[in-house]
């Protein structure tokens, strides 16, 4: 008798020890979550310190209002320009240019391809006139 009494004692103080021992498994857990949390908090209002809003928005209105005009100056090319299909190579590139800051090599280039165009004319328009004359 008393040796089961002893046994069914011994099981519930077991129970009781195993029921103890997941609280302190469970409490160690959200201790752990609890210091992640107070790590990234402490991330969080870093990046929040370092981030200036107000000077995010003017840089992003401002490339906003670049873009605006980028895009109409390239309407303006494309339309002054014509169909040439090496042109248009280059004001496909345009964008990558303007945003590299070299638009002065696509002016160049532009002027170049003008100049050698006049060349082209006027030596055709020679052509024709001398030979019309001959």
């Amino acid at each position: 008798m008393r040796t089961r009494r002893y046994v069914k004692k011994f099981m519930l103080m077991r129970a009781n020890i195993q029921a103890v021992s997941l609280k302190i498994q469970t409490l160690k857990s959200q201790n752990a979550m609890a210091q992640a949390m107070k790590g990234v908090t402490k991330a969080m209002q870093n990046m929040n310190k370092q981030m200036k809003l107000p000077e995010i928005q003017k840089i992003m209105m401002e490339f906003e209002k670049q873009s605006e005009i980028m895009d109409m100056k390239e309407e303006m090319m494309s339309d002054t320009i014509g169909e040439s299909h090496i042109v248009d190579a280059y004001s496909l590139n345009y964008v990558h240019w303007v945003t590299l800051g070299i638009n002065i090599l696509f002016q160049m280039t532009l002027l170049a391809t003008r100049m050698t165009r006049r060349r082209a004319t006027r030596s055709s328009t020679r052509f024709w006139t001398s030979s019309a004359c001959s």
